[in-house]
């Protein structure tokens, strides 16, 4: 399963047994016009673990499970952290809530 906020949406849930990938989609609301993204970090909170990352010139992917010390029904921060081609920075932060599914 993927999770994109290239929709506008930044909250989701996720169960403790999914490793499921997240994907911030850049170009979705026009801010990447005439620009590109060159380099991508995640952060995340302890709870969360981060695995697989990738990015393109527009969006830039992780995959997330979540750890043992994760709450059920606490929310969790996930983080994209960009800088493009013409040297803008940006982040964006999604919201994780654990929940048994």
């Amino acid at each position: 399963m993927s999770c994109s906020c290239d929709n506008g949406s930044r909250y989701f849930s996720q169960d403790p047994d999914e490793n499921l990938d997240y994907t911030v989609n850049w170009a979705s609301n026009g801010w990447l016009v005439n620009d590109v993204i060159v380099d991508s970090a995640w952060e995340a909170d302890a709870e969360l673990t981060l695995g697989l990352d990738y990015n393109s010139s527009v969006a830039c992917l992780v995959w997330v499970q979540l750890t043992e010390e994760a709450v059920l029904g606490e929310t969790y921060t996930l983080t994209n952290k960009i800088r493009t081609q013409t040297g803008r920075m940006a982040d964006q932060s999604l919201l994780i809530t654990a929940e048994q599914k």
